[in-house]
């Protein structure tokens, strides 16, 4: 890709042993043992050391963010897809949706092969209040479409108390490895995975970071009519709102 002066490294190895110079250990002598634990504490090391700034002190503002040219301070922004920012789109899209819940047993992991804990998860919750649900006929368990502008996913219901009546969360890398792999069905990741609802577009996406906005934007949810929330059409549908 035109980049080989960037990337020295023969193989990953290479990579972690230049990786680890600082700290004076290889790879092999990182994974072997040597550093079981980490080097032991030292009280005001910070008086000797500095911090880790650029300027060696404890910054309450960023050089490094306000050199890049960005806020060195934390800011708030209006989401570009909210009440506030798009009431226009809040009308047909009346709920807040929160990408990225955490499933216990899969805890900032995507391993769905892993058969001991799709057995305690078998498959994806959206999280809502119970109100939320019981107002348009949604029951615990049922499947239903969580739709953004962009696309939507299907999951199941689980009624929460905890659950903001305006908010619904959903988990985040949903595949099946007992579905199809590669082209078209990818797992069944055109079905379930929380990315289909997210809009990667410049607007969307922190400026400093490229993050996508995962959080505080618009969707709706849809019932299915039938069992399994498979392919339903429109006439299959209700609206949550």
């Amino acid at each position: 890709m035109g980049q080989g002066e960037h990337w020295p490294w023969t193989d990953l190895e290479e990579l972690y042993d230049y990786r680890l110079q600082p700290m004076g250990v290889t790879f092999k002598e990182f994974v072997g043992g040597l550093l079981v634990h980490g080097p032991e504490l030292e009280f005001k090391k910070y008086e000797t050391t500095g911090f880790g700034t650029p300027s060696g002190k404890l910054e309450l503002t960023s050089s490094i963010l306000e050199q890049l040219g960005y806020d060195p301070l934390p800011s708030y922004q209006e989401p570009p897809e909210s009440p506030v920012s798009r009431p226009d789109l809040h009308r047909d899209y009346p709920l807040i949706y929160f990408v990225g819940q955490r499933d216990h047993p899969f805890y900032l992991t995507a391993g769905r092969q892993i058969e001991a804990l799709r057995r305690l998860e078998p498959e994806p919750r959206l999280r809502m209040h119970p109100e939320t649900a019981r107002r348009n006929g949604i029951d615990e368990g049922d499947w239903v479409f969580l739709e953004t502008p962009v696309d939507r996913i299907k999951l199941r219901a689980e009624l929460v108390e905890a659950a903001h009546p305006d908010v619904v969360c959903a988990p985040h890398g949903w595949w099946f490895p007992e579905r199809a792999q590669g082209e078209p069905e990818l797992s069944g990741l055109w079905e379930y995975n929380s990315a289909l609802v997210m809009d990667d577009g410049d607007a969307h996406c922190d400026p400093a970071q490229g993050l996508p906005q995962l959080r505080g934007m618009l969707c709706r949810v849809l019932g299915a009519e039938k069992g399994d929330g498979l392919d339903y059409s429109q006439e299959d549908r209700r609206e949550i709102g």
